[in-house]
This record gives C-alpha cells, structure tokens and sequence, in this order.
C-alpha cells in the first residue's frame, strides 16, 4: 500500500542482460493525498512474459492499463547480489516517488491469483490472502532502520529517505473478497 504525495503511474523493471524490460500503468492512477494499493507478479522465464499490475482492485494488463515502455532482451540477470528498489532507485534518479509506502510483501516461486491480488490490494492483510507464507514481509514503520522482515525468513530491510508513518491503509477480510 502506497499514499502518494503527487499524481504519478507506477512502473515495475526487471533487469536483462541486454535490455530491461519496464512498463507502466498507463494512467495517473495514484491520487494526491489518498491511499491506494499496487501490486505486481510476473514470471521472467521468458522476455515475451508480460507482468500483471492490480490495483486498487483493478487488474491491469498490456493494452488494458498497462503499457511496456521497453520489452526485456537477453538472458533474465540474477538478482541474487542486487538491491531491491522500492519507490525510487538511486541508480535511475528520473524515476522519483514522492509518498509513502506502509509495507512491502513479495513471495518468490508463488504465483498468485488475481482474485486474490485484488483482495491484498482492498486490504486484506499478506498473512491471510495466501495459502503460502510471503517470503517477505517489511511494515514501514519508519522510526529505526533496519525495519525487520516479519515473514520469519530473516531479509531485513535498510529504509533511506523516509519518515514515520503514522496512519496505515484501510484493512479488510478476505472472505469479503472470495
């Protein structure tokens, strides 16, 4: 969940040896001073695979609120040595985010359904939208750093640039959405 200071489209990379593949949501979807919920998956076996954006309930795909802005080329790089940017990289200074994130969730080698992408994003708590424990989970609570996965898996996380959050995002039950 994301409270965004500015009206901005969310972009998700994924690193390629040769080119990296971007996309955007096609539309300033995030709204000045409000909550909203964006979430990702995608599957890197191939650069012909697209991702699939919810949010705030509405699942967005190429050509239906969703743009590629670069189509990945070459062999998917390895993230096992790399930092994971959330919000703004310091490597691609263009792409700034000017709001506040509350928690950041990611499972790897899970592919979620979009049922339940679009219950996460109303709300209902990463613990409980799936059958299988996220491999991690780190509330911004922005008072000390590092902030602490609460998944169980130990990824820790450095915060830079952030303040407290003091209010969270609206929070729901699952079974209000299956």
């Amino acid at each position: 969940a994301c409270h965004m200071t500015t009206i901005t489209k969310a972009r998700f990379s994924s690193n390629w040896g040769t080119t990296d593949g971007n996309w955007d949501l096609t539309n300033n979807d995030l709204t000045l001073d409000a909550w909203g919920s964006v979430s990702w998956k995608y599957n890197e076996d191939a650069t012909t695979n697209d991702p699939t954006a919810c949010f705030d309930g509405t699942i967005k795909t190429v050509g239906a609120g969703l743009t590629e802005i670069n189509t990945p080329a070459g062999t998917h790089a390895s993230d096992a040595g790399a930092n994971l940017f959330i919000g703004a990289s310091s490597a691609a200074a263009t792409f700034v985010f000017d709001g506040y994130i509350s928690y950041f969730t990611a499972w790897k080698g899970y592919t979620m359904s979009d049922v339940r992408m679009q219950a996460m994003s109303r709300g209902v708590h990463p613990f409980f939208v799936s059958e299988t424990k996220p491999s991690i989970f780190i509330p911004n609570w922005g008072d000390d750093s590092p902030e602490f996965d609460l998944s169980g898996n130990n990824n820790d996380g450095t915060l830079t640039g952030t303040a407290k959050i003091n209010a969270g995002p609206p929070v729901e039950l699952l079974e209000n959405y299956l």
